[in-house]
């Protein structure tokens, strides 16, 4: 049986050895003394009782992320289906960017308390706090690691790894398609010869008039086929 997001992230806080087991994060994250959690890029943060706690976790970089997107295509299915499986974070292991911390060095605990002995227990109930809000929602992970829900599947959707058409999906149904990207000069239609609309046959009067057309039509096919300018 596949255990619980919140349940993997404290088993792994307690194999880093800073000293809180996975037991009392958890209980003390219950508390309602806890209020206000908030977890961005890089950090995480809640009031424990009336004092700030912080857990910072680095964050993945433009070119780590890029990795990591690419690594992440075989759930690419079920990520765009808005569920995170167990196997995201040994994919990215894989590639040596583990989604939950691997290193007590990735992840700054403190405290507006002063507790200076080891890790007090407001940061204990911060972290059993925000174990709990990933079982609400897995993808708060990837925000603390430093990548968005929306742009992350954004990119996943538009990106290039992509095989065959998108499987529909209430997601996908009601999410707005990714633009086309702007013609290049091989996309763009073959100039017509407007020199030659006038005919080896032509009058004088058919020339005249052709010249009159060609004058008029000429901006407007320029705008046609000019790309847009950003």
């Amino acid at each position: 049986m596949t255990r619980p997001w919140s349940e993997r992230f404290l088993a792994r806080v307690e194999s880093l050895g800073v000293g809180l087991l996975a037991d009392q994060m958890r209980e003390a994250g219950g508390s309602a003394q806890v209020r206000d959690v908030v977890i961005a890029p890089g950090s995480a943060r809640a009031r424990v009782g009336g004092v700030e706690a912080w857990a910072d976790l680095a964050v993945f970089d433009a070119e780590q992320w890029q990795r990591a997107e690419a690594a992440l295509v075989p759930v690419r299915d079920r990520l765009l289906a808005r569920d995170l499986p167990p196997d995201v974070d040994a994919l990215l292991a894989r590639i040596g960017l583990p989604l939950l911390p691997a290193q007590a060095r990735e992840l700054t605990l403190d405290c507006a308390c002063g507790y200076s002995v080891g890790v007090c227990r407001h940061v204990a109930a911060l972290l059993g706090a925000v174990a709990r809000a990933f079982d609400h929602d897995p993808f708060l992970l990837l925000r603390w690691r430093g990548r968005d829900e929306a742009r992350l599947l954004a990119r996943l959707r538009r990106g290039p790894h992509r095989a065959g058409p998108e499987a529909l999906s209430p997601l996908g149904f009601w999410t707005e398609p990714a633009p086309y990207p702007p013609p290049g000069p091989d996309d763009l239609p073959p100039e017509p010869a407007l020199a030659e609309l006038g005919g080896p046959g032509a009058t004088p009067q058919d020339r005249a008039l052709e010249r009159s057309l060609e004058r008029a039509l000429r901006p407007l096919y320029d705008a046609m086929i000019r790309p847009e300018q950003d």
